[in-house]
């Protein structure tokens, strides 16, 4: 089984080029997270690729602010904060397509 997970951000938070996985991996100013206990959280938690294990431990150091409950609270967080929500592609196809405002980041 191979995820095909992204990650989105606003649009105007696109200044730093965040374009994969290790750029947000490799960055301190925009936070990010998944839904707690959901699937893209789990491919996260248990990845053996380094790049997703340092994801993971960063996530998992701030599960209170980068964990969200559900993805309509972490599409607010991503609209109203330096936030990105990393999910599963087609969910993210879905929500850009509908709000001009966010943008896809390069699948992991």
């Amino acid at each position: 089984y191979t995820a095909n997970l992204a990650a989105f951000l606003t649009v105007e938070r696109m200044e730093s080029p965040i374009d994969s996985a290790d750029d947000l991996a490799k960055q301190t100013k925009i936070e990010y997270g998944a839904v707690r206990d959901g699937s893209t959280m789990t491919f996260f938690k248990k990845s053996k690729i380094s790049t997703y294990e340092k994801m993971w431990a960063f996530m998992s150091s701030r599960q209170q602010t980068a964990l969200v409950q559900n993805n309509d609270e972490g599409i607010q967080r991503v609209l109203t904060t330096d936030y990105a929500l990393l999910m599963e592609s087609t969910s993210i196809e879905y929500v850009t397509q509908r709000n001009c405002n966010l943008t896809q980041i390069g699948g992991l």
